[in-house]
């Protein structure tokens, strides 16, 4: 009988013991389950980041477009307007040719023939006028 009652207790020792591991395995599985829970909450945010992050690349990648195709405009407009400064340049520089030209041959008939004053005086007053309005045109055209 000693033996059994030492065999008992033995076996009342090996039943406290798995049931010491029991619980301390359910514990394990708790964590275990926690720690997937928030794995899983984590693979959720790094997906969510990943979704945010493609849609900020694809964003980016449209402002690039977009500032490519504005400094492209940019530089046609710089084209197109350095010609049409020189073709007005070029125009004016006609006229001021032209008012030359008139200034030249109203001095040769101003020495050959008679010509009214007061006529030849309104006259080179006109034609002054044009030249000083052609050349602040000029020079606000190179500015």
């Amino acid at each position: 009988m000693a033996m059994l009652e030492r065999m008992d207790g033995k076996i009342d020792l090996m039943v406290e013991n798995y049931v010491s591991l029991n619980d301390k395995v359910e514990s394990l599985d708790s964590r275990v389950e926690s720690l997937d829970s928030r794995v899983e909450s984590l693979d959720s945010k790094v997906g969510s980041l990943d979704s945010r992050v493609e849609s900020l690349d694809n964003r980016v990648e449209s402002l690039a477009i977009g500032q490519t195709r504005l400094r492209d405009e940019l530089r046609e407009f710089r084209v197109e307007t350095k010609n049409n400064f020189s073709a007005v340049f070029e125009y004016l520089s006609k006229i001021d040719d032209e008012l030359a030209d008139i200034r030249e041959e109203l001095e040769k008939r101003k020495k050959t023939e008679n010509i009214d004053k007061n006529w030849l005086e309104k006259f080179e007053q006109r034609l002054k006028k044009a030249e000083d309005q052609l050349r602040k045109q000029k020079l606000a055209a190179i500015k």
